[in-house]
């Protein structure tokens, strides 16, 4: 398995935090939860997500944005 790492100035760290907050927070908590228990570390995390929540991820965020 391999990891990604990117670093991201606080403007765009603050939108994506904004983009999961909109597209998974009310619909799905639980995977919003696991995403983001690493934010005060300044880090999103997806290795906690099944490889079914991270398709509902996927899709919820796609659909965010294609609003």
């Amino acid at each position: 398995m391999r990891n990604l790492d990117i670093g991201l100035n606080r403007q765009a760290s603050n939108l994506m935090e904004a983009l999961f907050d909109e597209a998974l927070q009310e619909t799905y908590p639980a995977i919003h939860e696991k995403i983001m228990e690493t934010l005060p570390l300044d880090q999103v995390n997806f290795d906690e997500l099944s490889p079914t929540d991270f398709n509902i991820a996927i899709h919820a965020i796609r659909n965010c944005l294609a609003r």
